[in-house]
């Protein structure tokens, strides 16, 4: 007598020799579908409560993540639309060996100001009072401009604020002022 490795109720394809069977043993039939339901029922029949719970969970966690994906796939394409760029208003300062150029600036708020060097010497653009240099929140009084080189700061808040270059603080030509509306 010999034995078989096949189990009853085994998943295993069956085959046929019959060619309409095979033409058609891709779509599903009501009895496929009841078979492949009874299937079912037994497999989730043999699990213990903690089996259940731990399914549930790694189905639930499952459809947390295709529905992440499909969020993120939304908001990319809302991120590859082109958006109007919103223009900063600017004005231009010059320092060079005669001093700042305009010595008194308005502007409105949250215009960007740079300070260029168009001299042959370095300078250095500070807030007020020397040498703390700390009226101004933000601004970095300790960079130090070579010839052609800019600094630029946002003024966000309206006020007058007084500025100076740090290696040449007492004399007048190197002292401005910009007042922010």
């Amino acid at each position: 007598m010999t034995k078989s490795n096949k189990r009853k109720g085994s998943m295993e394809p069956k085959t046929t020799n019959n060619s309409k069977t095979a033409a058609t043993s891709s779509v599903p039939t009501s009895s496929s579908l009841s078979s492949s339901r009874t299937n079912l029922n037994n497999f989730f029949s043999k699990l213990n409560g903690p089996q259940k719970i731990l399914l549930l969970v790694a189905v639930v966690f499952s459809g947390l993540l295709l529905a992440m994906a499909i969020y993120e796939a939304a908001h990319d394409e809302e991120a590859k639309k082109p958006t109007a760029a919103v223009a900063i208003p600017t004005a231009n300062v010059t320092i060079n060996e005669k001093g700042f150029s305009p010595a008194t600036l308005t502007v409105k708020a949250g215009t960007q100001v740079t300070w260029t060097n168009s001299g042959k010497k370095p300078h250095q653009v500070a807030a007020d009072p020397h040498p703390l240099n700390n009226s101004i929140e933000g601004f970095d009084s300790n960079t130090t401009l070579l010839p052609m080189d800019s600094e630029s700061f946002v003024f966000e808040d309206k006020g007058t604020y007084t500025l100076h270059d740090h290696l040449n603080p007492l004399n007048k030509s190197y002292q401005m002022k910009v007042v922010v509306e």
